[in-house]
């Protein structure tokens, strides 16, 4: 291999990573444009694919938007997942379950 395609590779990077920056640069300033009532309209495969996609520049209101719309699609996701015995135990609330799960989690480690 000779260093002149080693420079041009590196000038294909440098003009790429350019490109990107601009495509990131116009994806921010759409997500910034969202309106919440258009995303809470979406269901949750169109919401997730949003998410996915421009996940870093949608702003707190869609991000909870998104998580809403995950729970109602998910709701075992609600509950304890890796210590599902905590579910059976009907005199703890949620908040509860989640602190003993974590600590719980601590102890197993």
């Amino acid at each position: 291999m000779d260093i002149g395609c080693i420079l041009t590779i590196g000038e294909t990077i440098e003009d790429r990573q350019k490109e990107i920056n601009f495509l990131n640069k116009k994806l921010k300033e759409y997500c910034n444009q969202l309106n919440v009532d258009d995303v809470r309209s979406l269901n949750y495969s169109e919401i997730k694919k949003l998410y996915l996609v421009a996940g870093d520049y949608l702003s707190d209101d869609i991000k909870k938007i998104y998580e809403e719309k995950r729970l109602e699609e998910h709701p075992e996701l609600k509950k304890a997942i890796y210590f599902p015995e905590l579910n059976d135990i009907d005199f703890l609330t949620k908040a509860k379950i989640k602190k003993n799960r974590y600590f719980i989690g601590k102890v197993m480690e």
